[in-house]
C-alpha cells in the first residue's frame, strides 16, 4: 500500500499498512501547499526499474479514495508512517526500513528473472532515503513531513 506525489517535482512514496493514515497526510499536504503536491498515485503504485533508479506510475487501482493518478517520475525518497500521540521523523538505515518497507509489497515472482527484478528494485529503494514518520494525522504532521521532503538531500 502506498501514496505516490510529488512535491515541487519530486516523487515520493509513503507507505503503511492500509488505514494508517497515507490518504490524511496527502489531502493536508494538498490543503498547506496546493499544486506544489500532486498526486501520481492513490493507492498501489507500480515501480519499475529503470537501471540504476526506480520511476514510481499510477497503478489502474485508484484505490478507496477513487482519486485519479497522474504522471509518474523518478522515485527519490520513502516514507513509512505509524499513527502515534506524536510527530516525529527520523531517517532509517537499511536495516531498519527493509521489513517494514517490503511487507507492503504486492508481488509475484512466478518465474525466477520476476524474482530477480524484485530482488534489483529492492537493493535500489535501499539506497534511497528512507523515512520513518510517527505521526498524529495532524496540520503539523503534515509540516514536519513537507519539510523532510523538501529540505533534505534525497541521495
Amino acid at each position: 500500500h502506498g501514496v505516490a506525489m510529488r512535491v515541487q517535482g519530486r516523487a515520493w512514496l509513503i507507505t503503511a499498512p492500509s488505514g494508517t493514515g497515507k490518504t490524511t497526510q496527502f489531502n493536508w499536504l494538498r490543503a498547506l501547499y496546493g499544486d506544489e503536491v500532486e498526486l501520481i498515485c492513490g493507492d498501489k503504485p507500480i515501480l519499475e526499474n529503470r537501471g540504476e533508479s526506480v520511476f514510481v506510475h499510477s497503478s489502474p487501482w485508484p484505490g478507496k479514495e477513487r482519486y485519479p493518478g497522474g504522471p509518474g517520475g523518478e522515485l527519490c525518497g520513502i516514507v513509512l508512517l505509524e499513527q502515534a500521540d506524536h510527530n516525529r521523523i527520523q531517517r532509517l538505515g537499511s536495516r531498519e526500513a527493509v521489513f517494514p518497507l517490503f511487507r507492503e509489497f504486492l508481488y509475484s515472482p512466478d518465474t525466477e528473472e520476476e524474482a530477480r527484478t524484485v530482488g534489483r528494485i529492492a537493493a535500489q529503494l535501499l539506497r534511497l532515503p528512507v523515512w520513518k514518520l510517527e505521526n498524529r494525522g495532524d496540520e503539523a504532521s503534515a509540516r514536519l513531513l513537507n519539510e523532510t521532503m523538501t529540505k533534505n538531500e534525497t541521495v
